[in-house]
């Protein structure tokens, strides 16, 4: 290996040992121990709290979705529930449709519903 290959290499990894040095010298300081233990407790009582929502949005979900009866056989709390998108055409009537035929295409938004119990699917 050439010097100047050596050179190159020891500037690019100095750094990385450098960091790796200080990294376990912060770690094994009592500063360090303690910036660590407190950081982990933040993140700790951040992500019990994120789960707590996420739980109390789960539980508001399933109670909603057992309120739903079914309309083809009339049974509760076996309704399943998703967002789809749907696709509405529809042709401009007239003298004008009838020739050039044209037609505007919609999208929307709706929530489509499956019975487990039935099988049966349904858009409200």
């Amino acid at each position: 290996m050439s010097t100047f290959t050596i050179i190159v290499l020891l500037f690019l990894f100095l750094p990385l040992i450098g960091a790796a040095f200080i990294g376990i010298w912060v770690a094994t300081t009592d500063e360090g121990k303690e910036w660590s233990e407190k950081n982990k407790k933040e993140q700790d009582a951040k992500f019990k709290k994120s789960m707590s929502d996420y739980e109390k949005d789960l539980k508001i979900k399933k109670t909603q979705l057992s309120k739903i009866v079914c309309k083809f056989c009339g049974k509760t709390g076996k309704i399943s529930k998703k967002k789809v998108t749907l696709k509405e055409e529809n042709r401009e009537k007239g003298i004008i449709g009838a020739t050039i035929g044209r037609k505007t295409v919609t999208k929307k938004q709706a929530t489509q519903l499956t019975c487990k119990n039935c099988g049966m699917e349904w858009t409200a």
